[in-house]
């Protein structure tokens, strides 16, 4: 009888660590944290190195949702749960700020880059000045005007020396950059609008033209913090961050200028 007992109060000890260590476990799990930033796909690279960074400092995770501004902001507006958007342009934040969906005083202008224009390996071409474009029967690489910040200051740039009209026949659009950059790689289309730090990056494609700068918008990127962030508290530690010393020198590495 006294071995019953002592079996008994055995498992009931046993099943009460059972119960103690499955808490454990879910109070770890709660404690793990994750955030998901919306960012344009120009920003890739720099922003996965800084994401291992972040996470060695703070153990949170970080899922980044990459693509065109304009459609990451769309998503957003739409109900994306989404705790930041980094934008290649101020036209997307701005509309985000007039939408109710973020405050402007949790917006960041800090980041910049600059257009150029890359051809295929195989382009032997010079290009002096855009309106040598004219002269190209070969195919030209866009984004998309409605979604993508460097289509938008590539038209910018092509309105103002009135050549749009002369070569919009010619254009392939792409969804972000890096399509664009992968259009040009592939041999899909000869030339491309890009940014510097695109072109820095592609495998087969050459810098043929450095856009001036007084042709377009300043390109400026900015960094939103959502006010539906479900995440607050690790939502701020990453924008900090990201303004932050480490961040901004990773930036630079990757050819962005920082303000």
């Amino acid at each position: 009888m006294r071995k019953k007992i002592m079996s008994l109060v055995l498992f009931g000890i046993m099943l009460i660590s059972l119960g103690v260590l499955s808490g454990c476990d879910k109070n770890n799990k709660k404690e793990s944290k994750q955030i998901t930033v919306s960012i344009a796909a120009s920003l890739q690279k720099p922003m996965e190195k800084i994401k291992e960074e972040f996470k060695k400092e703070t153990g949170v995770e970080i899922n980044y949702n990459i693509g065109g501004s304009g459609t990451l902001k769309k998503q957003i507006s739409q109900g994306a749960d989404v705790d930041i958007f980094f934008s290649a342009n101020t036209k997307y934040a701005n509309e985000l700020v007039k939408e109710g969906l973020v405050n402007k005083d949790n917006t960041y202008n800090f980041l910049t880059n600059s257009l150029v224009l890359i051809a295929g390996k195989d382009e032997n071409k010079n290009i002096n000045s855009l309106d040598d474009l004219k002269n190209v029967s070969k195919k030209i690489a866009i984004g998309e005007i409605s979604t993508v910040p460097a289509g938008q200051y590539a038209k910018q740039t092509l309105d103002k020396l009135k050549l749009w009209d002369d070569l919009k026949g010619k254009f392939v659009y792409a969804k972000s950059v890096n399509n664009v950059v992968n259009y040009v790689d592939s041999g899909d289309a000869s030339y491309g609008f890009v940014y510097k730090t695109d072109a820095m990056k592609a495998k087969d494609s050459k810098i043929v033209y450095e856009v001036p700068n007084k042709y377009h918008k300043k390109i400026e990127y900015v960094l939103c913090l959502l006010k539906n962030t479900k995440n607050k508290e690790e939502s701020e530690k990453f924008v900090d961050f990201l303004k932050g010393d480490k961040s901004k020198k990773i930036f630079k590495e990757y050819g962005f200028g920082v303000e």
